[in-house]
Order: structure tokens, then sequence, then C-alpha cells
């Protein structure tokens, strides 16, 4: 198990988490599941927003990078509509600067992080980039 080597714990310690994680979260099984099939039936995962992530290691015959492959299918559904979401908030964000005429500008975007290089003159800018990322 590669949660009871990270969290320095028992392989039972371990599955007692990933039990009660799935018990919490009952349809999560079934979405894993379905994501998993639904990558192998087309090569490939897609987002919410339509974006497709190729997996083509999901036809793999070495058994460690197939598994591999099973995880990203698992996950990029959920990742990928966390990152479509979060672009869609910069759009917003810096035409919302635009619209103040804001001299500040968004330099950087990096996973789930934004690095703003705010100038003096744009008073309440903090209060603006809150409230545009905060509506989602």
């Amino acid at each position: 198990f590669g949660l009871a080597d990270r969290l320095a714990i028992t392989h039972a310690e371990a599955q007692a988490i990933l039990d009660a994680y799935f018990a919490a979260f009952p349809g999560l099984h079934a979405y894993m599941d379905k994501a998993v099939m639904e990558a192998r039936l087309h090569g490939y995962t897609r987002t919410l927003m339509g974006r497709r992530r190729p997996l083509p290691e999901l036809r793999s015959s070495n058994r460690v990078v197939r598994q591999a492959a099973e995880r990203q299918a698992m996950n990029a559904g959920v990742q990928g509509l966390a990152a479509d979401l979060f672009k869609l908030a910069l759009v917003r964000l810096a035409k919302s600067l635009q619209d103040v005429s804001a001299l500040s500008r968004i330099v950087l975007q990096v996973h789930d992080e934004v690095l703003i290089e705010a100038h003096p003159s744009d008073g309440g800018l903090q209060d603006l980039v809150r409230s545009v990322l905060a509506r989602g």
C-alpha cells in the first residue's frame, strides 16, 4: 500500500482508513470504476468542459504501467474539472481587472495559484480578486 508507506502506518491501519473513506463516499467506487471503463473504451478521459486526456498506457501489457494509467483515469475527471473552473475564473479575473482599468496584471498561474503583479494605485485589488475567484 502506498498509503501505509506514506503515512508510516501498518497495512491494516491504511486499509481501515480507506474503508472509512469509501464508506463516507458510497458512490466513489462506482465513479472510479466507470471512469476507468470509459477511458479504456475511448482511450482518453474527458472533463465536463470537454477537454480530453489521452491514456494510451491503459492498453499496456505492463501491469504497473496499466495500473498507473487507471489511477490517472480515476483522478483526471475531478482534477481536470478543477483546472477548467480555475481557468474560467482567471478569464473572469482578467476581464474584471480590465473593467476597473486596473494597472495590476495576472503574471502567472500554476495549478491552483495565481500570481498578480499588484500596482500601488489599485486600491481594493485584494477584495476584487477574492470576490471574482470566490464566485467559482
